[in-house]
């Protein structure tokens, strides 16, 4: 969602023993570590290192959202996000402003992740295996401990997750040849993960097996690993008007591991899918959502201003 960073300007230092009171990372991490943050772009880089007056030690200028960013990404550690590349993703998903460059290699790499899954799913029975493999680890994902947790019972497991595996390898949603039993284990964990929107079995098989519009949708998802950088940008800024308007929040359950990063990047997915459907009516609706937050709020200055904080070391 659209952030408004303030000015407010800390002071203080790094004594020998660690970070000291003003330090955006005090009581957080220890200075080894922010220094690890700061080198993966987790947390932003300083502005300007200036000499005290008295010749001893220095001034260095951070952002003023330095903190709030550090306590994000502490959450998204405590949360079970691992890898510096999938917290850089989430943190600029949030709104943070992380480098560009670093996003740019991170949505390559999953991307290409993307293609292998599918290209590998798409071949004769590798859907199955690659669902079997799933279920067969000895330390599973957050992904499916929670189908397990729903679907009790392994011939639904397997079904849902099979679903879900040939609708991520861009098999046509006609293809899966769903109805209202069918879909009933995959509609059950929409349902837990989206509660109040999900559509019931019947509607989902009928979505997916006769509704262009869905067809197009999912295929447009599906394109992904083909868009170029601007366009993931758009999706994000797109992702953060949404998620203002609605104040959408993920579930509960979701909001660990593996299942938080893709309910995250689904999402992102998803709005950038609907403007590659149909470019202009998605930016008249953003347009129009952009209209409703503004009618109710004061106008306030962009949250690109130069708005700095210091820290002394």
């Amino acid at each position: 969602m659209t952030r408004r960073f303030d000015d407010q300007k800390v002071a203080g230092g790094c004594g020998l023993g660690g970070l000291s009171a003003g330090h955006p990372g005090y009581g957080l991490v220890s200075a080894r570590e922010f220094a690890r943050l700061r080198a993966d772009d987790l947390i932003p880089r300083h502005i300007a290192r200036l000499r005290n007056p008295t010749g001893y030690g220095s001034t260095v200028e951070y952002p003023a959202w330095t903190r709030a960013q550090l306590e994000h990404q502490r959450a998204l550690e405590e949360a079970g996000i691992r890898g510096a590349d999938n917290q850089r993703l989430l943190l600029w998903i949030d709104g943070f402003p992380i480098p560009i460059a670093r996003i740019a290699a991170d949505l390559k790499g999953l991307s290409d992740s993307a293609l292998l899954f599918a290209a590998r799913a798409q071949r004769d029975l590798e859907a199955d295996r690659i669902v079997f493999e799933m279920l067969q680890r000895h330390d599973p994902s957050q992904l499916i401990r929670w189908t397990r947790e729903l679907l009790p019972k392994r011939c639904d497991l397997e079904t849902a997750l099979l679903q879900m595996v040939q609708l991520a390898s861009e098999t046509p949603p006609p293809e899966l040849m769903l109805d209202p039993d069918s879909a009933q284990p995959i509609q059950r964990l929409l349902g837990d993960l989206l509660p109040g929107v999900e559509p019931s079995a019947a509607e989902l098989a009928s979505a997916m097996s006769l509704d262009d519009q869905f067809a197009n949708f999912m295929h447009a998802a599906a394109t992904f690993p083909e868009w170029p950088l601007s366009e993931w940008i758009q999706a994000r800024e797109d992702q953060l008007v949404f998620r203002q308007l609605t104040g959408w929040q993920i579930p509960t359950r979701a909001t660990i591991g593996d299942l938080l990063l893709a309910t995250r990047f689904a999402l992102l997915i998803a709005c950038g899918a609907m403007r590659q459907i149909d470019r202009d009516g998605w930016e008249a609706r953003i347009r129009e959502m952009k209209a409703t937050l503004n009618s109710g709020l004061p106008v306030e200055a962009p949250i690109d201003d130069d708005q700095n904080s210091q820290e002394a070391c």
